[in-house]
């Protein structure tokens, strides 16, 4: 090295150890201190996060000004060397200035080293400081909202970000409860949902088992999972489980310890919300008690409100109830007796105390319970149930009571609290009855027998005519059947067709067989035989009244009948019956005038005056009667005189 280029470093060397110090600390140290002063101004040193970021960039500025003092070191050395150089040196020194001129080499070397270094320092502080603001976020989660759901499904999306998983779920285990998938949606996008699903459920169960973090591969081996417990609690339990698919790196141990830092970060924050949770579970269940209690107080209440209130019925009504025959007694919706009458208590042979408070299956046993529950539970509904039964109490043998069921609604509200059943004993009433309907039925085959003995004395008289009464009582009726009139009315038209020419007993005999035809003063006493039966009858006082059906059932429709010329609906319906069933029997009879001209002869002659003579409607039941295969040989019975 020539002496003029020594004695250029030397005099650029002189005043070098001042220059770098005022270098490091234009480059560092002054940079560092406006960063600090503006941080205290900022008062940001108050957040811990702000305090961890200060004290990392602190470590990363000392590392640089140790390892850039080293560098200056070097220079000043050979800036040292180098002013020796130029006021004389040997050549053992110049061989020291070569070799200082290596250690320059590596000085750049260093320098390059350490911009590799600091790279990789702030890489790392990056990640650091987005850890510390996914804890703050955490941190701010928690505080707001309490909620430990919300809380894992954050953890769940930051710790995904952090450990730079494809993605991430967590499990939470709760006493009572079913397992929970929190954070679930990108699971339910993986094409292999269910058997990752079902690996992932495996691997939570595992590690909570061990409560340890576990690292494995799912998936058929092509993911790398990282299950971490998160909860640990005699009621709950939590693990998180972060997947990276086969395009990113296998999770390693450093990664689990990224994590858990975070997690440590937000202990307190999760404790907090375990407790609040449960907490609100305690608060929910301690609700859920208070309103059962508060509802079993007011039913109580009621209870007791309604008990005052039939007693002070009872009270004011006992006087009524206890000197009364009937049996009263007071069911309320538990189907327990409150009230009881003396008169039902002696039925049972039972004092009132031995009744009073016991169910309606405790005194009539399960079979009559369950049918007097029913009456009950229509009574409840609002209804008034009664019906007849027949008890046999130990009085001594069975009698019959109508039995009434009234709901009794409370004054307050008009709730329906109780059925108040009165029992009356009707047994006499019932035998009276059953009595009376036998009378009844002896009357009626004694009026059957009556009129059978009058039709037998008219047919008497009249040997030629002799069953004609009986089949026209029998083709009447089943004129009427095929009306679906009626069996009163049927009966009616019966027993008015078996006596209809009774009238005739006061036609001499000569003239009923007479073989020859009638002149006009025979015709005209033969056709005063209806008002002669209604003369006959009217003062008889059947069960209901007939004379009125005697006298009109040689009418016509048109006017043309007699005795009276009666038209329409003048004529009544039983007398229009009966004249359709006489004509026919009249036509397929035998006469001493004429012989029998038949049945066919005789519907010819209904479907002639259809409408004219007789009535349409009648005529057409007459005609569908016929038509469905009625015989007269089964309405008439034939005595030959």
């Amino acid at each position: 090295m020539s002496t003029s280029v020594l004695k250029r470093l030397s005099i650029e060397g002189k005043g070098l150890e001042y220059k770098l110090v005022i270098i490091q600390a234009l480059v560092f140290v002054l940079p560092f201190s406006i960063l600090t002063y503006i941080l205290y101004t900022k008062e940001a040193f108050d957040n811990t996060e702000h305090i961890v970021a200060y004290l990392m960039i602190l470590f990363v500025v000392l590392s640089g000004l140790i390892i850039l003092r080293q560098i200056f070191d070097r220079i000043l050395k050979v800036s040292n060397l180098a002013e020796k150089a130029a006021t004389g040196f040997n050549v053992q020194t110049a061989l020291d200035v070569q070799t200082d001129m290596l250690e320059i080499n590596d000085i750049s070397h260093s320098f390059h080293s350490l911009l590799i270094k600091f790279q990789e320092t702030t890489n790392e502080l990056k990640d650091r400081v987005n850890e510390l603001f996914a804890i703050r976020e955490l941190a701010e989660i928690a505080n707001q909202s309490m909620d430990i759901r919300n809380l894992l499904e954050s953890l769940t999306s930051k710790s995904q970000s952090v450990a730079n998983a494809n993605f991430g779920v967590t499990f939470l285990f709760e006493k009572n409860n079913p397992l929970q998938l929190i954070h679930g949606y990108m699971l339910a996008q993986q094409s292999d949902r269910e058997t990752l699903t079902y690996e992932l459920e495996c691997q939570a169960r595992l590690a909570i088992l061990n409560m340890k973090t576990q690292i494995t591969s799912t998936g058929l081996g092509k993911k790398s999972a990282i299950a971490i417990p998160v909860i640990n609690e005699d009621d709950m339990a939590a693990v998180m489980i972060l997947v990276r698919n086969d395009d990113r790196t296998p999770f390693i141990e450093e990664d689990s310890q990224t994590v858990s830092v975070m997690l440590s970060a937000i202990n307190f924050a999760l404790k907090n919300t375990v407790l609040h949770h449960r907490s609100e579970q305690q608060v929910l269940l301690l609700r859920e008690k208070s309103e059962a209690l508060a509802r079993e107080i007011h039913e109580r209440k009621n209870i007791e409100s309604s008990l005052q209130e039939t007693q002070e019925m009872w009270r004011r009504y006992a006087f009524i109830v206890n000197t009364a025959r009937e049996f009263m007694t007071l069911i309320n919706r538990d189907l327990r007796y409150e009230a009881v009458s003396n008169s039902y208590c002696a039925a049972h042979k039972k004092s009132p105390d031995q009744i009073l408070n016991k169910t309606v299956n405790e005194i009539w046993g399960p079979v009559s319970a369950d049918i007097i529950k029913s009456h009950l539970e229509r009574c409840f509904s609002g209804k008034e149930v009664s019906y007849q039964e027949t008890f046999e109490f130990d009085r001594g043998g069975a009698r019959h009571y109508d039995v009434n069921y009234y709901p009794y609604r409370r004054s307050i509200d008009g709730e329906i609290t109780h059925a108040v059943v009165v029992t009356h004993d009707v047994n006499d009433h019932v035998l009276n009855k059953i009595s009376l309907e036998e009378n009844v039925k002896k009357l009626k085959r004694m009026v059957s027998g009556i009129i059978a003995t009058i039709s037998a004395m008219v047919e008497m008289r009249d040997p030629y005519t002799a069953g004609h009464q009986r089949a026209v009582a029998r083709i009447a009726e089943a004129i009427a059947q095929t009306m679906d009139l009626s069996k009163e009315q049927t009966d009616i038209i019966k027993i008015s067709a078996e006596i209809h020419d009774i009238g005739k007993i006061y036609i001499p005999a000569e003239i009923l067989s007479k073989p020859s035809a009638l002149n006009d003063m025979e015709f005209n006493l033969i056709k005063s035989h209806p008002e002669m039966g209604h003369v006959i009858l009217q003062n008889i006082d059947f069960p209901v009244p007939i004379a009125p059906i005697i006298i009109q059932h040689h009418e016509r429709i048109d006017g043309s009948g007699y005795p009276h010329g009666l038209s329409g609906d003048q004529i009544c319906l039983e007398a229009k019956i009966i004249a359709i069933a006489d004509v026919i029997d009249s036509m397929s009879s035998h006469r001493p005038y004429r012989p029998a001209v038949g049945v066919d002869q005789a519907l010819e002659e209904l479907r002639r005056n259809r409408g004219t003579l007789y009535d349409p409607v009648v005529v057409d039941a007459c005609l569908r009667l016929y038509g469905q295969g009625f015989e007269l040989s089964a309405a008439r019975e034939w005595q030959e005189p």
